[in-house]
C-alpha cells in the first residue's frame, strides 16, 4: 500500500505531496484499485495549488501540491484517461504546464464520426462567481447548473461548504434531503425514459410517462412553490420543512403511481419495437464501464458504483439500499436499471417517512470557517463531485463541480463508436448526458 493510501485510512483526506512525486504516487493508487474522481486548481499569487481526487469504495483521497507558475507537472492521463478534461480546464483557466499528456486519447475522443466536442463555460463561470457572491448566493447559482438535477447540485454543493467548515447538520434536515433527492432522482428518470420512448417513436409511452412525472412536480411545487428549481437547500440545513401532512401527499402520490408504473416499464422492457431498437445495441463493455463511467450507465454493464454507498450517506444504509445492476450493458439495460431505480427510490423513501425523526432542520450559520472538502453525490445521471475551499468569511476560495457527464465522456464516445449512424442519437439518450454540462 502507498503512503498516500495509508494515511488515508486517518482522518485526513487531504494530502500534501511534491509535484514530482505525482505520477509515481497515482501509479501505486491504481495499482491498489483507486479510480480518479476530479481535479481543479486555484492559483494563489505566483503559485498554483493542485487538488487531485481519488476514490475507493466509500474512501476519498485528495493529493495537493503547489507549484510555480513556470513548474510543469507530469499529466496523469497515461494512467488515468478521465482526467484528460480536468487536466485541460486547468491549463486553460490556471494556467498549469503538464508534460506527456497522452495525445492518442485526445485524438480518440475528438475523432468520433461526426461528433465534436466543445468545453462547456457554464461550470467555469459559475467558478468564477465565488469572487462576487458569498455561499448563501452561490446555492442559487450551483442549483442552476442543470435542470432536472438542480435540487442535487444545491445538495451536493452545501455538503461540500459544511464539509470544509465543520457544520453538522441536523438528523430530520439529512432525512429530508435524502427523501428530496430520491424524488428529484424518480422525476428524472420518468423524463429520462420518456426522452428514449419518444425517439424510438413511442409517443404514446412517452407522454404516459411525462403524465406520471407530473404528480411528482406537483409536489415540488406545493411544498417549495417551484417544479423543478426548489431553493430549499441552505448551509446547515434546509429552509423549509416538510409537514406530516405533505409528507403524507408523498407517500400517497407514490403509491397512487406505482401500478401505472408497473405497466409502462414493463411495456417498455417487453415491446417488439422497443426491444428492436435498444437490445444489443450502444453496447458497454464491463471493463470499459470500469475505467470510463459511473452511475447508471456503469451500473448497465454491471458495475457496481454508486455514491450512495460512500460512509458519508449513513442514512442509505438504513434504507437497505443496494445499487441495481444490469449485466447486457447495452441500451435496453441502461433503461432497465433507470426503471428499476425508480421503484428503488420510491421503497427508500417511503422508509425514510417511516422513519423520520422530529427536531430541527437547520443550524444557524453566521459566517464559514477556513477547510476544503470534497463530496460525492449520486445525481440521477450518475456521480458528481463537490469540492469547497472555504474561508474565515462569507465567501469561498475555491469551487469546483465534475458533473456525472464529465464521469462519463470517455465512455460515452467509446459507444458512439460502435454504434451505426442511425442509432447515435438514440444511444445518447441512454448514456442519459446532461446538455447544459456538455456542448456536443
Amino acid at each position: 500500500m502507498s503512503n498516500s493510501a495509508e494515511k488515508s485510512m486517518g482522518s485526513d483526506p487531504f494530502l500534501t505531496i511534491e509535484a514530482s512525486e505525482l505520477l509515481d504516487e497515482v501509479k501505486t493508487l491504481k495499482e491498489e484499485g483507486w479510480h480518479f474522481c476530479q481535479a481543479c486548481a486555484y492559483r494563489e499569487d505566483d503559485e498554483i495549488e493542485l487538488i487531485y481526487t481519488f476514490e475507493n469504495e466509500s474512501r476519498l483521497l485528495s493529493l495537493k501540491m503547489m507549484v510555480s507558475e513556470e513548474t510543469a507537472v507530469d499529466s496523469i492521463t497515461f494512467v488515468f484517461w478521465t482526467a484528460f478534461d480536468a487536466e485541460l480546464d486547468m491549463a486553460r483557466d490556471c494556467g498549469v504546464k503538464f508534460r506527456h499528456v497522452a495525445e492518442e486519447h485526445l485524438r480518440e475522443f475528438y475523432d468520433v464520426a461526426d461528433i465534436s466536442y466543445a468545453a462547456e463555460n457554464i461550470r467555469s463561470d459559475m467558478e468564477a462567481l465565488t469572487e462576487h457572491r458569498d455561499y448563501r448566493q452561490m446555492m442559487y447559482v450551483a442549483e442552476r447548473m442543470a435542470g432536472t438535477s438542480s435540487f442535487g447540485n444545491s445538495l451536493g454543493y452545501c455538503m461540500a461548504v459544511e464539509q470544509a467548515s465543520g457544520i453538522e447538520v441536523p438528523e430530520r434536515a439529512a432525512y429530508l434531503r435524502v427523501i428530496l433527492l430520491e424524488l428529484s432522482r424518480i422525476q428524472s428518470h420518468l423524463y429520462w425514459l420518456s426522452m428514449v420512448a419518444d425517439r424510438i417513436g413511442f409517443e404514446s409511452l412517452s407522454m404516459e410517462f411525462l403524465a406520471v412525472r407530473e404528480p411528482i412536480l406537483a409536489i415540488f411545487d406545493r411544498i417549495s412553490g417551484n417544479r423543478i428549481m426548489l431553493s430549499l437547500c441552505q448551509v446547515g440545513g434546509l429552509k423549509k420543512d416538510i409537514s406530516a401532512e405533505q409528507l403524507e401527499d408523498i407517500l400517497t402520490t407514490l403509491e397512487n403511481s406505482r401500478n401505472e408504473l408497473e405497466k409502462l416499464t414493463t411495456l417498455m422492457a417487453q415491446d417488439a419495437s422497443v426491444r428492436r431498437r435498444l437490445e444489443g445495441v450502444g453496447v458497454l463493455e464491463e471493463e470499459a464501464a470500469q475505467a470510463f463511467c459511473k452511475g447508471p450507465a456503469a451500473r448497465g454493464s454491471a458495475v457496481l458504483t454508486d455514491a450512495r454507498t460512500d460512509e458519508l450517506w449513513s442514512i442509505y444504509s438504513s434504507l437497505d439500499f443496494v445499487p441495481v445492476l444490469e449485466t447486457a450493458g447495452d441500451a435496453m439495460a441502461r433503461c432497465k436499471v433507470a426503471a428499476a431505480e425508480i421503484f428503488q427510490s420510491a421503497a427508500m423513501i417511503e422508509r425514510a417517512i417511516a422513519e423520520i425523526p422530529e427536531g430541527d432542520i437547520a443550524v444557524e450559520v453566521e459566517t464559514l470557517s477556513a477547510g476544503e472538502a470534497v463530496v460525492r453525490l449520486e445525481q440521477p445521471d450518475g456521480q458528481a463531485v463537490y469540492y469547497a475551499k472555504t474561508t474565515d468569511s462569507d465567501h469561498l476560495k475555491k469551487l469546483r463541480v465534475s458533473m456525472a457527464t464529465d464521469a462519463n465522456l470517455l465512455a460515452y464516445v467509446r459507444v458512439m463508436k460502435a454504434c451505426e449512424p442511425i442509432d447515435r442519437q438514440l444511444v445518447s439518450l441512454t448514456m442519459d448526458p446532461c446538455r447544459n454540462n456538455m456542448d456536443w
